[in-house]
């Protein structure tokens, strides 16, 4: 038996592993429906319902409706499956997420901050709409973005970069894996996986379908010691009999033709962006509905006043609230001070502006007291002598102490004291306890005089 060198037994391993040219041939059709009459009778709203229990449609300014799934924050399209090599399209991405069926294989995907990943509902069938990049220690792939306003409408497709956090990476070795989730990297958190590689461009159109062949199959072959296997489309009708699987060598597809959509196309369930943040469980960037009524709202009062004293500052400008006819409690106490120097103080201009009606009307009632004759004033009592000091006059002799003077006053204990002759009203001379006069007689002046003459005088 012959045996062969190392050197040809190499060359004849790769001769095995290289594949024979791929014939492309037409777009896969639900089985039943004629190719001519596919594209009228199945609509842009074959997406709408089912896709609703799987996640969020929004209304979106300048896609229309979109699809936000409810994924966590670490999810990114195309990276939950696996790849197949699907004859006459090239690299067809597998996956048993629900909505893989219409998400992977229509359509385009953007990234916003409120809103996460969402999908722009298209009516283009591709085995993928990604870009890719390649290098020796990694091969990566992105999803495309939108190339105009609106839904994603045929197959129109940008060869801009992909934006590098958008980028999946995986080492060659490990392209073929059924479950990627486990070992990708992502651009933006493996900065040198995107460095390491170049771009090698978006899909491309042959024939007028999407072809999705960048990555050479004999590079993946060599890197995985694996010979790709190459796969035949099998239509189905339902996107629930999809197949995230190959069987033999076919895979289940749902890929019918789908008409031109109308711009006006809605689902029913759409909500708006800020619904959809709360929805999507990122309340924090969606636009703050919460703030801006808050910041309509009055500031709130003084600890004080809430609980319903008064402010030691006085009514804030803000309050609703009527000012109290209560006078202050620093008037009040002032009040009381000049109550106890005398029973007349007068209140000031400077202080009348901020006591209270009923305050000043009381002090109007005090009666003034009658002036003094000046050649013969009386030596000033304790009570005269504290009003004097307080710069007020002090009362008449003939108003009652109980009016002015509280009990226990210097003044109230001086009126007390019993005297023999209380002099008059008008009179400002002390009485003279000291002279006694005769029956029918009285003193004035401090002499005794008939009663007699003085009426005849009088």
């Amino acid at each position: 038996m012959t045996r062969l060198s190392p050197l040809a037994l190499s060359a004849a391993v790769a001769a095995a592993l290289t594949l024979s040219p791929i014939d492309f041939g037409t777009l896969p059709i639900p089985v039943g429906v004629q190719t001519a009459e596919a594209a009228a009778t199945v609509d842009i709203n074959i997406f709408f319902s089912p896709l609703a229990s799987h996640g969020v449609w929004v209304k979106h300014p300048k896609y229309h409706y979109v699809f936000c799934p409810k994924v966590d924050t670490k999810w990114r399209p195309y990276s939950h499956g696996h790849w197949i090599y699907l004859k006459t399209y090239g690299w067809y991405f597998a996956s048993d997420e629900p909505y893989a069926w219409a998400v992977y294989h229509y359509g385009r995907w953007f990234h916003e901050q409120k809103l996460g990943w969402c999908w722009v509902p298209g009516n283009a069938w591709a085995g993928a709409w990604v870009a890719w990049r390649r290098g020796n220690d990694y091969v990566g792939w992105a999803p495309l973005e939108p190339t105009h306003d609106g839904f994603a409408v045929d197959a129109d497709v940008s060869n801009q970069e992909p934006p590098k956090p958008d980028w999946i990476f995986v080492p060659p070795k490990h392209f073929l894996e059924p479950k990627l989730e486990v070992t990708v990297v992502f651009g933006d958190e493996h900065p040198d996986a995107f460095e390491k590689t170049q771009f090698a461009g978006p899909v491309v159109m042959q024939n007028n379908i999407v072809v999705n062949t960048n990555i050479d199959v004999n590079f993946i072959q060599q890197q995985t010691n694996t010979k790709v296997a190459v796969v035949d489309p099998k239509p189905v009708d339902d996107p629930n009999k999809v197949a995230a699987d190959a069987s033999g060598n076919t895979v289940a597809v749902f890929a019918p033709q789908i008409a031109k959509p109308q711009q006006t196309e809605a689902p029913k369930q759409a909500v708006d962006e800020a619904q959809a943040a709360q929805q999507l469980g990122n309340p924090s960037q969606a636009p703050s509905s919460d703030t801006s009524s808050a910041s309509s709202e009055p500031s709130s009062l003084p600890a004080s006043s809430a609980s319903g004293e008064p402010s030691s500052t006085g009514v804030s400008s803000a309050s609703s609230e009527p000012l109290s006819s209560e006078p202050s409690s620093a008037s009040v106490s002032s009040n009381a001070s000049a109550s106890d120097a005398s029973s007349a103080s007068v209140v000031s201009s400077s202080s009348s502006a901020e006591v209270s009606s009923a305050v000043s009307s009381s002090s109007a009632e005090v009666p003034t007291p009658a002036p003094a004759k000046p050649k013969a004033a009386p030596p000033l009592s304790s009570s005269s002598a504290a009003a004097a000091s307080s710069g007020s006059e002090p009362p008449a002799s003939g108003a009652p102490a109980s009016s002015s003077e509280p009990a226990g006053s210097p003044a109230a204990s001086s009126a007390e004291q019993p005297s023999e002759a209380a002099p008059s009203a008008a009179s400002s001379e002390p009485a003279a306890s000291s002279l006694e006069c005769p029956e029918g007689s009285q003193i004035i002046k401090g002499k005794c005089v008939s009663l007699e003459s003085s009426a005849a005088k009088k």
